[in-house]
């Protein structure tokens, strides 16, 4: 199966459905997002939105403020500003600033996918960890 869903990505199917998937996995395992490497979210927060999807672009927004990290820094060098809508800003609302596991499997898992814009080796290292530990935290949580 594992094989066949592989195929079916490379082809252009599920990309959504992964997202969804990882998104509702994230919703059911909140917590674990506590025990992930610190380093390799700040890593992911620093590079920038993985699309321009509004809850996308929260989640990443969402994920710089909790390591106090400056919109602007990120913003000016990200290859998706010019077609932004929150480029340069701060966007909350009640209960936004909280983070837990839906937020970043929500940018972890877009830039675990093929992108039109490159990621880099270092980002996608981290993204890899991230997943990885994810699935290790799931198994010893249950």
């Amino acid at each position: 199966m594992a094989e066949f869903a592989n195929y079916l990505h490379t082809k252009g199917y599920g990309r959504d459905y992964l997202k969804f998937a990882a998104e509702e996995f994230g919703k059911d395992h909140r917590e674990i997002y506590k025990w992930l490497p610190t380093a390799d979210l700040k890593k992911v927060a620093q590079f920038g939105c993985p699309s321009l999807g509004r809850k996308n672009v929260f989640s990443a927004k969402t994920m710089r403020f909790c390591f106090g990290i400056r919109e602007e820094t990120v913003c000016n060098k990200c290859v998706l500003k010019e077609s932004c809508k929150f480029a340069n800003q701060s966007v909350w609302k009640k209960g936004a600033k909280n983070m837990d596991l839906a937020v970043v499997m929500r940018v972890i898992t877009l830039y675990g996918l093929p992108t039109r814009f490159e990621v880099p080796g270092d980002v996608r290292a981290a993204v890899n960890r991230l997943l990885k530990e994810v699935i290790r935290l799931s198994e010893t949580e249950s």
